[in-house]
This record gives structure tokens, sequence and C-alpha cells, in this order.
């Protein structure tokens, strides 16, 4: 079974999350083989951004992905103004690389900077595009419109994938050409 890849792409804070969280919805009440995560943003009460949090699309685990802050964060790698919990993120995907064979749908909101800092994140989303890994019918990812990581850009260059460029001016309408493209791959 080949692997169909869906990237949705665009500058930070565009919608992308979001769009990717419509769609987790969407296709886990078709199906109950999905699974995943995304990060949300974390915002102290004025509405400025502190970090990031990590979801899994059942809600059934949170953590911490990074803050501005360290405190609490036994990591030391640091993205930007970010540290990266790289601890967090390893205890979220174990469940989900465990249930492979029991998923058919894979939603990872996001491969990016603060995640490929995770040295079992990396490894994982390697064996997906080598296919080393058990093969899922669709990987349903956000990446980076720009990156300098080494495992995003070979990513973004595999085969039997398409790519969205979300725009705050089309992003409400290209909700349904990504949910189509999505379903008509799965023949839901």
């Amino acid at each position: 079974m080949s692997t169909f890849f869906v990237f949705i792409t665009g500058a930070p804070g565009v919608g992308k999350t979001t769009i990717i969280k419509r769609l987790a919805e969407e296709l886990r009440l078709t199906s109950d083989r999905v699974s995943g995560f995304y990060t949300e943003d974390v915002r102290n009460r004025r509405g400025k951004r502190i970090g990031f949090d990590v979801v899994t699309l059942d809600s059934l685990f949170r953590g911490v992905l990074a803050r501005k802050d360290r405190t609490g964060i036994t990591s030391k790698r640091k993205v930007g103004h970010f540290f990266v919990d790289t601890t967090t993120l390893d205890k979220l995907l174990l469940p989900i690389i465990a249930s492979r064979d029991a998923v058919d749908i894979l939603i990872i909101d996001e491969i990016g900077k603060m995640e490929v800092e995770s040295d079992i994140f990396r490894k994982f989303i390697s064996g997906i595009i080598t296919t080393e890994e058990k093969s899922y019918k669709l990987v349903l990812a956000t990446v980076p419109l720009v990156t300098s990581k080494r495992i995003v850009k070979k990513i973004r260059c595999v085969s039997n994938s398409k790519t969205f460029l979300v725009t705050k001016s089309n992003r409400t309408a290209i909700y349904d050409e990504i949910r189509t493209t999505v379903t008509a791959d799965l023949l839901i």
C-alpha cells in the first residue's frame, strides 16, 4: 500500500492548525482508525504567545511542547525564543507509534522546527517517508512554508503527495479543496 501525503503549508498564524483540527474531527466521525496530534498556542492573560502545547486528537494527552520560560522543561534545546520539551513530545509519540498497525490516517500538526528537535519524532517521520514503517493510507500534516531543517525539506519532496498553500484570503475556500482531496484518496 502506498501512502498518500497531504501537506498544508502557509505563514505562521494563517489557519493551518484550524484546518487540520477541523479535518481531524470530520475524519474521526467516519473512522476509528485515525491518530495523531496537533499543536496549540498558549497565551498569557494579555493574549501574548508564551508557548505551545501538544495535544492528541482524542484529547487524552496534553503536554508542554515549548515555552519562552524554561520552568519545568528539562530539555536544553531552544528554537527561536522558545525552550522545547522533547520529553513531552516523545511521551505523546510512543502510543501513536505503537498503534500504527491499527491506524489508516495519521495527522501531524506540525512537522516543524520544534518537533524535529525530538530524535524519536525525526526517526518516526523518516520511517514513514522511506516506508520502513507500516504504511498509512493517508498522512495529513502541516509543514512550515520556509525551513532549513533537512527532514522537513525531505518530506515535502515525497512522491504521491499534494501540498496546499493556505493564505488569509483563501483559508476558508481552500478547506473544501483539501477535504475533497483527502476524502477522494480514502474513498469515503
